[in-house]
């Protein structure tokens, strides 16, 4: 046997063995009278294929990719390509190797730049690595086609993570209108604080609103119980003070008792309950109440103590005896 033809067979042996071969390995051609696209010769192609997935996985995708260019453009192999390089995408990821499972991914991104499975695909995987700029870049022409709200959910939480207000106002109010205020309570907080930093108090209110109507008796999850409260008491407190300085009041004194029933140690509530009880002349109730803001002890502890004291004593010929039991009386309400 000649020197060359040694060569030849030990070349030949050495690339059957390692898939070199499948690179240059030419589909089948059907004979004159048969349609490329028919599943005779698909199922030739099938075969072919088979053969490639069972090559090296190093070298599969590439093998796969040069197989792929020489099919006619009418082949029906053409249309479970991706469905085949996601196979091979998959036996990297479970075979541990993350950089050869991504190279993948980006191969076919570039053979198959319109498929959505793949962007679904790419999105799902930027969720994962929190790669939430990528999850915007690629969640939002997604969201465009198909106004998913999971998708939206997805992208509001992307917003907040990269500090993009205006595409969490955006994203933010879909979610909150389409899970409520309990599986979006964040994003109802989020807007609620965000409108009222704005100066949109109605805007706010509304937000606010919605946390208390689908949260009325505990915190939604994940939420904390004092959390909870605070935001609770807000709109009561934003409605009582408006009341108050429209001098409506009865109305102010009203949303103040709804901003104790989430806060009943607030000092401020029942210092603007006594100041709204003194204009109605309700003399009671209001030392009532700026009793109990004097003893809780917060910023309006002085002052509702020395109104207190002047009605106090105006109500018992100028005198003070017994303020103590009454503001004793008013600790023990409190539980202060």
């Amino acid at each position: 046997m000649s020197s060359l033809k040694r060569f030849l067979l030990v070349w030949l042996a050495l690339s059957v063995a390692s898939g070199a071969w499948l690179f240059g390995q030419e589909p089948f051609v059907a004979p004159e009278g048969i349609p490329p696209e028919s599943n005779y010769v698909y199922e030739r192609h099938y075969a072919q294929i088979q053969e490639i997935m069972s090559s090296p996985l190093a070298s599969r995708a590439a093998n796969l990719e040069a197989f792929m260019k020489k099919l006619h453009p009418k082949s029906k192999a053409l249309e479970y390509m991706e469905g085949f390089f996601n196979q091979i995408r998959k036996a990297h990821q479970d075979a541990g190797q993350a950089d050869q499972a991504e190279a993948v991914g980006k191969q076919m991104a570039r053979i198959f730049p319109d498929s959505k499975a793949l962007q679904g695909q790419e999105f799902q995987q930027a969720w994962a690595g929190k790669n939430y700029a990528k999850v915007i870049e690629l969640g939002e022409p997604m969201y465009a086609q198909n106004k998913d709200p999971n998708i939206a959910f997805m992208l509001a939480q992307a917003a907040h993570a990269t500090g993009n207000d205006a595409k969490t106002v955006s994203y933010g109010d879909t979610v909150v209108n389409h899970f409520g205020a309990q599986k979006a309570a964040f994003f109802a907080a989020w807007l609620a604080d965000y409108y009222q930093k704005q100066g949109d108090s109605q805007k706010a209110l509304s937000y606010y609103d919605k946390i208390v109507k689908d949260n009325p008796n505990s915190p939604p999850e994940g939420w904390t119980r004092e959390y909870w409260q605070n935001v609770c008491a807000k709109p009561f407190a934003m409605r009582g003070d408006q009341a108050y300085k429209g001098q409506q009041w009865q109305k102010a004194i009203d949303q103040y008792e709804g901003l104790l029933a989430y806060q009943p140690r607030n000092d401020v509530a029942y210092y603007f309950m006594g100041m709204s009880y003194w204009q109605l002349k309700e003399m009671e109730n209001a030392m009532d109440s700026f009793a109990k803001a004097a003893v809780l002890g917060g910023q309006t502890s002085t002052k509702a103590r020395e109104y207190l004291t002047q009605i106090y004593s105006a109500r018992n010929g100028g005198k003070t005896e017994g303020l103590d039991e009454f503001l004793a009386a008013a600790r023990l309400a409190v539980g202060s």
